[in-house]
C-alpha cells in the first residue's frame, strides 16, 4: 500500500494532513496525534464478529438476538455522537417514517451553550477565523484531550493562550465583574487588551449542576465585550453533520441525552462509540466493543474514513470534508444496513 493523504476521521477537527502509509498492524504515519493512532489500531484490531453478552457471537446471531429483543417495541430509540452524512440522512429518514427516535449523546455543557445562544445569539467563529484574526485564545475545560491538535491548527503558539478548567458560576460571576469594573488577575488582564478574543469551549466546560446558568452568563459576557473588542467563541461538533441533516430535511433540530433531566425510557441502539458510558444500550453497532456494561451486544460496521468512504462536517460547520477508505475489510457491513435489516425483521405493528 502507497502512502496516501487522507482526512482524519477520529476527532471533529477532521484534520486533512494525515498520511496513511504501508501498515503491518494498522499504523498511521506522519501524523502527531497519538488518538488518530491509537484509534486507527484500534478498528484495525476490531473483530468481524460480534458479542452477545460475553460471548462472541456471528454478525447474524447479534442481529437475531436484536430482532428478538426489540420485536414488541414500537419506535427504536437510538442514539449517535455524529456520523458521516450519509449515515445521518438514513437515520433521518428512518426517524421520519417513525420507525426510530433519534437522540445525539452527548455533554451538559454542550446542550447548555447551544440553548443559550439559540435564545440570545452568539458571535461564532470557524477554526480558520481564530488561526488568522484572534490573538488571545482562552481555552475553557478540556478542549486538547479530544481535540488533541487544536493547538496547531490554531496556531496558539503565537497567541496568548489562557486555560481555565471547568468553570462554576460564582467563577464566572467573578471574572465578568472584573472585566466591567476594571479588576486583575492572570484571566482578566489579557482578555480586557486583547484585540480579538476567541473562547474554545470543551466538553466539560461547565459546572454540569449550573451549566445552564454559565452559558447564559458567558453569552453576556461576550456581547459585553463585543462593544470595544471582536470576541467570539467556538465549541466542536462532532454531530455537526447530523444536526445539518435534520435542519435541511425538518427545520427543526435534534434532542440530546443529556437534555433529559428525567427519562423513564431505554436507549435501544448506539451507532457509533459513547460520549456517556453511563449511558447503557441494549446493541451497539460500529465503533470499538465497549464490553457488556456499555452495551448488551455489539456488532462491528464499516467505519467511514478506514474501510468506507464517506462526507463529514467539520465540528466549527464550515467545511464539508471527504474521507476517503483507506483500507479493505471485508464482511463488514454499514450501521444503516445492519439496523435496517433488525428493523425489516420485525413483525409488523
Amino acid at each position: 500500500m502507497e502512502s496516501k493523504l487522507a482526512v482524519c476521521p477520529f476527532c471533529s477537527l477532521h484534520c486533512d494532513d494525515v498520511v496513511f502509509g504501508p501498515m503491518e498492524f494498522g499504523a498511521m504515519e506522519s501524523v502527531k496525534c497519538l488518538r488518530a493512532n491509537d484509534a486507527f489500531k484500534e478498528v484495525q484490531k476490531t473483530s468481524p464478529l460480534g458479542r452477545i453478552g460475553t460471548e462472541v457471537a456471528e454478525p447474524k446471531d447479534v442481529v437475531k438476538y436484536a430482532v428478538q429483543r426489540f420485536e414488541e417495541k414500537g419506535p427504536l430509540n437510538v442514539a449517535t455522537v455524529g456520523t458521516d452524512l450519509e449515515t445521518a440522512r438514513a437515520l433521518q429518514s428512518l426517524a421520519a417514517n417513525g420507525e426510530i427516535r433519534l437522540w445525539l449523546d452527548d455533554f451538559p455543557s454542550a446542550v447548555a451553550w447551544r440553548l443559550a445562544t439559540s435564545r440570545d445569539g452568539i458571535v461564532s467563529a470557524t477554526i480558520g477565523d481564530i488561526r488568522r484574526h484572534a490573538d488571545v485564545v482562552w481555552m475553557i475545560g478540556d478542549v486538547s484531550s479530544g481535540h488533541p491538535r487544536i493547538a496547531e491548527r490554531i496556531r496558539l503558539d503565537a497567541k496568548i493562550g489562557l486555560e481555565t478548567s471547568t468553570l462554576d458560576a460564582e467563577t464566572l460571576a467573578d471574572l465578568y465583574y472584573d472585566l466591567r469594573h476594571g479588576g486583575e488577575g492572570h484571566v482578566v488582564k489579557p482578555i480586557r487588551e486583547a484585540k480579538y478574543l476567541a473562547i474554545v469551549l470543551g466538553c466539560d466546560a461547565f459546572s454540569e449542576s449550573q451549566a445552564i446558568p454559565i452559558a447564559e452568563l458567558l453569552v453576556k459576557m461576550v456581547w459585553f465585550l463585543n462593544q470595544t473588542k471582536r470576541a467570539v467563541a467556538l465549541q466542536l461538533d462532532g454531530s455537526a453533520t447530523n444536526r445539518a441533516v435534520a435542519a435541511w430535511q425538518t427545520n427543526c433540530g435534534l434532542s440530546s441525552l443529556s437534555a433529559q433531566t428525567r427519562r423513564d425510557w431505554n436507549v435501544d441502539v448506539r451507532i457509533g462509540d459513547a460520549f456517556q458510558k453511563k449511558v447503557p444500550v441494549e446493541l451497539q453497532i460500529g465503533g470499538c466493543d465497549p464490553g457488556r456494561q456499555s452495551a448488551q451486544a455489539f456488532l462491528p460496521a464499516a467505519t467511514v474514513g478506514v474501510d468506507r468512504a464517506g462526507v463529514i462536517m467539520r465540528g466549527d460547520s464550515a467545511v464539508t470534508m471527504p474521507l476517503a477508505r483507506i483500507v479493505e475489510r471485508r464482511g463488514v457491513e454499514t450501521a444503516p444496513d445492519i439496523l435496517n435489516r433488525i428493523l425489516g425483521s420485525r413483525p409488523s405493528t
